[in-house]
């Protein structure tokens, strides 16, 4: 979801064989043992190498300088090793001219999508485990971003895709109900700027959807995106998670969750986390789920505007268009907002 000023194609699998060949283990890396994988996603190509049960994961755009993102991505895969639900990181390799974001070489996790919402408990369990890695003191968190204030931190980057509102094709009531619920993070933000809004600083994915998830065989969930890691409010990530344009983003995962739904996974987490989590987190819930709805909500403009899905694999272009179609319609707006602004406001 970043707005880049270049973009790499999808590398060459000689080039690709010829890198791997500077890794041990790696060096009789034959171009027909790769095999590359479907692009669900925007920013990132993999390759499959042979039998190995490996994955090359290239990044084909960088937010700044290549190397320092490479080197944030292959920081968030190990730090989140420590959980155990995320793959682990083999190798990295800087960028060059054939690869010019560089290479991260993992795990390949053999699993399925996981079935929603019989199994969102089992996403819950992930992502308390990975919100439970001790975060170290703030002198050692680089290269890992770490906001002083998450909320204000989500505010920032969501004003960045305000200006592709205006290319988005928004249908009748959709722009004005954005625009009201601007005006609202805006001055939450503002006036909550110290205190109980800094919630807990804690390891977060923050691209939670459930299409970024595997199960593998004994029913455990696995992380897959580790791109966007940092240091910030874990309420965000449990509203990612169960947010209605979230949810339809991926063809393998889509589905509308009930209130009763969305409880239980929250009630589920909790389990995980313990009584003094949700104590902690408990007034915040509520507007993470709406701030974050806002930056999903705007993500989506800004790909229509820039027809971003187009680079997409077919299957994974045609449900993204419905999940924008959907997350842009003007009456599944009112009907989201009705969380927090209806006669029955969502309760945890």
């Amino acid at each position: 979801m970043l707005d880049q000023p270049f973009r790499s194609p999808p590398p060459e699998p000689a080039a690709l064989a010829h890198a791997l060949h500077a890794l041990p283990g790696f060096a009789d890396v034959e171009v027909a043992e790769l095999t590359s994988l479907p692009q669900k996603g925007l920013t990132h190509a993999h390759w499959r190498i042979g039998a190995r049960r490996t994955i090359a994961r290239i990044p084909l755009a960088a937010d700044g300088d290549p190397a320092t993102a490479l080197a944030a991505q292959a920081a968030g895969f190990r730090r989140a090793a420590a959980s155990g639900h995320t793959p682990r990181l083999q190798a990295t390799l800087a960028p060059s001219l054939g690869l010019p974001f560089g290479v991260l070489v993992v795990d390949e996790i053999i699993g399925r999508p996981p079935k929603l919402p019989a199994e969102l408990a089992l996403l819950a369990a992930a992502l308390a485990a990975i919100h439970s890695v001790p975060v170290p003191a703030p002198s050692e968190r680089p290269p890992l971003r770490d906001p002083a204030d998450a909320f204000a931190a989500t505010l920032t980057a969501l004003e960045g895709d305000v200006p592709f509102l205006a290319g988005a094709r928004l249908a009748g009531a959709a722009l004005p109900q954005i625009e009201e619920e601007l005006s609202w993070a805006r001055q939450y933000i503002a006036a909550n700027t110290a205190g109980p809004l800094r919630m807990g600083c804690n390891l977060v994915v923050t691209d939670a959807h459930p299409g970024n998830f595997l199960i593998s065989g004994d029913r455990h969930a696995v992380f897959l995106d580790l791109e966007k890691m940092l240091y910030g409010a874990p309420a965000i990530d449990l509203a990612h998670a169960t947010s209605l344009p979230a949810l339809l983003w991926d063809a393998d995962v889509a589905v509308r969750l009930s209130r009763d739904d969305v409880r239980g996974f929250y009630r589920a987490y909790f389990v995980h986390r313990g009584d003094w989590a949700k104590d902690g987190m408990l007034p915040w819930l509520l507007p993470a789920r709406r701030l974050t709805w806002l930056r999903t909500t705007l993500a989506f403009a800004r790909f229509r505007a820039q027809d971003a899905i187009a680079r997409l694999a077919p299957r994974a272009a045609s449900q993204a268009h419905r999940a924008i179609d959907t997350a842009l319609d003007p009456l599944t707006i009112s009907e989201i907002r009705q969380d927090w602004l209806g006669p029955e406001p969502f309760t945890f």
